[in-house]
C-alpha cells in the first residue's frame, strides 16, 4: 500500500514538476518586479526576506527548470505519437522564456554590492552556459522535427523569443560589471595626461569659474516645483559620482557643491540628498544606467515585440488539438507574463525621474510636450516615497530591563537564535523630526563657514563634542568624555547612559529633549547592529559588560508592590544611587562605562541648577550632532551604499549633506577640475 502510494506520487510529481518549476519563476520575477524597489525606501524586515528569497530562488528555479528540460529532451527518444512531439516542443519552447526570466526585471540586478563584484562568475558559469543550453536544445528539437518530417511551430518562434532572452540577460551581466568597484572607478578616472612646458602653459587659456562655468549647474526656471529638486540632485550627483566609488574630489566639486544646496531649506535639502542617494541606488543595484539609455529602450522594444508576436503565433498559428490542457494554460501564463512585464517595465521607464532629465536636456518641441504630459500626469509618483525618512533607536535600558519579553524562548535558544531575535526585538525607528533636520544643517552651515585652512577642517572633524562644550566653557567639567583620547564607542555609550538618565528624570521632556533622546538611541543602534558604520573599536565589548552592570544593578534595586522595572525607576535609581568608586569592580578588567556616564549625567543635571532646563538640552543635542557628524566622515563610502538597499540609513544623508556643505576631507586642492563632466557613470 505504501509502496504504491508513492510510485503513485511520483508519477504526479513526474508530470508535473516542469510546470510547477515554470510557474514558480514567473511567480518570483512578479516578486522582484513589484518589490525589488521597496528596500529603498522600506525598513520593514518581512519585505527585506522576500526580496532576498525572491533574489536566491529566481536564478536557482530557472535554471534547474533548465536542466529538467534538458534532462528530458536527451533522454527521450523519437516517437511518432503527435501528442509526445507537441509536448516536447512546448518544453523546449518554454526554455528561452526562462533565459528571460535569469535576465531579471529592471528593478534589481544585484542584491548587495558583492553581486557586482561577481560580474565575471557569472558571465561564464551563467549566461554562457545557459545560452548554450537552450540553443542546444533547439537545435535539437528542430534535428529530430527534420527527421520526423513534422516541423513544430512552436520550435521557430522560440527562436525569437531566444533573441530576447540573450539580450535580456546579456543587459543583466553587463550592468553587474558596469557597476563593479573596477569598472566604476576606470569609468570615471580623467583621462592620463602629460604636464606642460612653460611654452606651453603661456598658450594653454587659463581655466576660470566664470559665468560659462557655473551655468551648466544652474536649474532650469520652467519646471514644476516639485522637479526643481530633482534637477538640483542631478547636479549634485554629477559633481560628487566620485565620492562614491571612494575617489578624492577636487576643490572645484567643493565650490560647485555649495553654489546649489545651500539656498534650500533643510527640509528641502535632506529631499534633494534622498533623491541623489536614489540615483546612486538605481546605478548600482537596478538596471537604471542601461534602462535609460537608447540602447536599453532597443532592447525593451525588441522584447516587448518578440513576446507578442509569440503570444499572437501561439494563438493563430500553432496546433492545440495535441497539447494538454495543462501545457496550454502554462504556456498562456507564461507568454502573458512575459509581455505584461515588459509593458510594465516601459511604463515605469517613462515615468521615471531619469526620463524627465533626459527629455528636460532635449531642446525639441516633443520633447518638451512629452515633458509637460509626463510632469503634471505623474504628479503623485514624483512625490513617491524615496527613503523610509525614519531614524533607527536602541535602547540599553530598555534591553537590560527587558520590558519586551519574548515568545517561544524556549525554542529560540534551541536553535541559538534569540541572541539575535532579542537584540531585534527591541530595535524600533522613528520619524526623523524637522527641528532635528534644521539643527543639523546649522551646526554644519556654523562649522564649516570657521574653517579656513585644512588643518581647523582636520580639527574640526575629528570634534566629538568637544567643540560644543569649548564654546560654552564646560570643557573642563565634561571634556574628559569626548576627549580625543576616548574612542567613539566609549563617548557613545557615555553619553548614552547620561542622556537616559536626564531624560527619564525630568518630568516631561520638551520637544528638544526628544530630538537629544532620538539621536542617544540611533548612536547606540549603530554601535550595536552597524558597528561596520563606526571606527574600529571594542564597541561590542563595551556594550556588553555595561549591560551586565546594569543588569546587576537593577537586580538589587527594590521592586515597587512587584511590579516590573520601569526606564524611569531605574534611571531615577542609577542616577540617585549608583557611587561605585572608579576603581572598585575592575579587578576583572570590566569595561563597563556605566559608572561614568552615571557621573556625566550628575554634571548634565547640575546645569539645570544654574540654567534653565532648555540649555541643558541644548549642550546634549548639540553634542550629538557632533558625535553623529564624526561619524558621518569616518564611515567607508561602501557601508553607506550598501545600507541605501535596506531603506537608507539616517548616517548617510548627514555624510553627504556634510560634503555638499564643504565640511569634509575628501577634497584636494588643485588648480583644474579633477573629473570632467561628460564623463557618464
Amino acid at each position: 500500500m505504501t509502496q504504491s502510494f508513492v510510485d503513485s506520487a511520483k508519477q504526479i510529481w513526474s508530470g508535473w514538476e516542469l510546470r510547477v518549476l515554470i510557474l514558480l519563476s514567473l511567480l518570483l520575477q512578479i516578486v522582484l518586479i513589484l518589490f525589488g524597489n521597496r528596500r529603498k525606501y522600506s525598513t520593514r524586515t518581512w519585505v527585506g526576506y522576500v526580496i532576498w528569497a525572491a533574489y536566491l530562488l529566481s536564478d536557482k528555479v530557472a535554471t534547474f527548470s533548465l536542466g529538467v528540460i534538458s534532462t528530458t529532451r536527451s533522454n527521450s527518444s523519437a516517437s511518432a505519437d503527435k501528442s509526445i512531439q507537441a509536448s516536447e516542443a512546448v518544453m523546449v519552447f518554454w526554455a528561452p522564456f526562462l533565459l528571460v526570466h535569469l535576465g531579471g526585471p529592471d528593478t534589481i540586478t544585484a542584491y548587495s554590492l558583492e553581486d557586482n563584484e561577481l560580474w565575471l562568475r557569472q558571465l561564464l558559469f551563467g549566461f554562457l552556459i545557459q545560452v548554450v543550453l537552450v540553443c542546444y536544445l533547439l537545435m535539437l528539437s528542430l534535428i529530430r522535427s527534420s527527421s520526423n518530417n513534422d516541423p513544430q511551430p512552436l520550435t521557430f518562434i522560440a527562436i525569437a523569443v531566444l533573441v530576447s532572452g540573450v539580450l535580456k540577460y546579456g543587459e543583466k551581466t553587463w550592468v553587474l560589471r558596469s557597476s563593479s568597484t573596477e569598472h566604476l572607478r576606470k569609468a570615471l578616472l580623467p583621462p592620463a595626461r602629460a604636464g606642460l612646458d612653460k611654452a606651453e602653459l603661456e598658450l594653454q587659456p587659463r581655466r576660470r569659474m566664470n559665468e560659462e562655468d557655473s551655468r551648466s549647474y544652474q536649474i532650469p526656471t520652467d519646471v514644476i516645483p516639485e522637479a526643481k529638486h530633482l534637477f538640483t540632485a542631478d547636479r549634485l550627483f554629477k559633481i560628487f559620482k566620485p565620492l562614491y566609488a571612494n575617489l578624492i574630489l577636487d576643490m572645484q566639486d567643493r565650490i560647485d557643491g555649495l553654489h546649489l544646496l545651500p539656498h534650500e531649506s533643510p527640509e528641502e535639502a535632506f529631499k534633494v540628498i534622498a533623491i541623489e542617494l536614489g540615483f546612486i541606488y538605481d546605478v548600482l543595484f537596478t538596471k537604471a544606467s542601461v534602462a535609460h539609455s537608447s540602447t536599453g529602450l532597443i532592447l525593451r522594444s525588441i522584447s516587448l515585440v518578440s513576446s507578442s508576436a509569440a503570444f499572437l503565433a501561439f494563438c493563430i498559428v500553432v496546433d492545440k488539438h495535441n497539447l494538454s490542457t495543462e501545457d496550454i494554460i502554462t504556456t498562456y501564463m507564461l507568454v502573458v507574463g512575459a509581455i505584461c512585464a515588459e509593458i510594465y517595465a516601459i511604463v515605469m521607464l517613462l515615468f521615471s525621474e531619469w526620463t524627465l532629465l533626459r527629455l528636460k536636456q532635449q531642446q525639441q518641441r516633443f520633447s518638451n510636450l512629452l515633458y509637460q504630459f509626463i510632469s503634471t500626469s505623474c504628479w503623485a509618483s514624483m512625490n513617491r516615497k524615496r527613503w523610509s525618512d525614519s531614524i533607527a533607536q536602541y535602547n540599553l535600558i530598555g534591553f537590560c530591563i527587558a520590558d519586551k519579553p519574548a515568545k517561544c524562548r524556549g525554542l529560540q535558544r534551541f536553535f541559538r537564535i534569540h541572541e539575535a531575535l532579542e537584540i531585534g526585538r527591541y530595535k524600533t525607528r522613528a520619524k526623523v523630526a524637522i527641528e532635528l533636520k534644521k539643527k543639523i544643517v546649522a551646526s554644519i552651515k556654523t562649522r564649516s563657514a570657521s574653517i579656513y585652512s585644512s588643518q581647523g577642517l582636520n580639527e574640526a572633524l575629528s570634534s566629538k563634542g568637544a567643540y560644543t562644550l569649548q564654546t560654552r566653557e564646560l570643557e573642563s567639567s565634561m571634556g574628559w568624555s569626548v576627549a580625543h583620547v576616548v574612542e567613539l564607542d566609549h563617548s557613545i555609550l557615555l553619553w548614552h547612559i547620561a542622556t537616559d538618565l536626564c531624560y527619564y528624570s525630568d518630568p516631561s521632556p520638551s520637544g528638544n529633549a526628544k530630538i537629544g533622546k532620538s539621536l542617544s538611541d540611533h548612536m547606540l543602534y549603530l554601535l550595536v547592529l552597524c558597528p561596520f558604520m563606526l571606527p574600529k573599536g571594542i564597541g561590542e565589548i563595551r556594550y556588553r559588560d555595561t549591560c551586565e552592570e546594569v543588569k546587576r544593578v537593577i537586580s538589587h534595586t527594590p521592586r515597587r508592590d512587584g511590579a516590573t522595572y520601569s526606564r524611569a525607576q531605574v534611571c531615577q535609581s542609577l542616577l540617585e544611587g549608583f557611587t561605585r568608586c572608579p576603581g572598585e569592580g575592575n579587578e576583572n578588567e570590566s569595561t563597563s562605562v556605566l559608572f561614568d556616564g552615571c557621573k556625566l549625567a550628575r554634571s548634565l543635571q547640575s546645569l539645570q541648577e544654574l540654567e534653565t532646563d532648555d540649555y541643558k538640552w541644548d549642550v546634549i543635542t548639540e553634542v550629538w550632532i557632533e558625535i553623529l557628524c564624526y561619524a558621518a566622515s569616518n564611515c567607508d563610502w561602501k557601508f553607506h551604499i550598501q545600507e541605501l538597499s535596506r531603506g537608507g540609513e539616517f548616517l548617510t544623508h548627514v555624510s553627504l549633506l556634510m560634503v555638499h556643505l564643504g565640511f569634509s576631507n575628501q577634497f584636494r586642492e588643485s588648480v583644474g577640475k579633477f573629473l570632467g563632466n561628460s564623463i557618464p557613470i
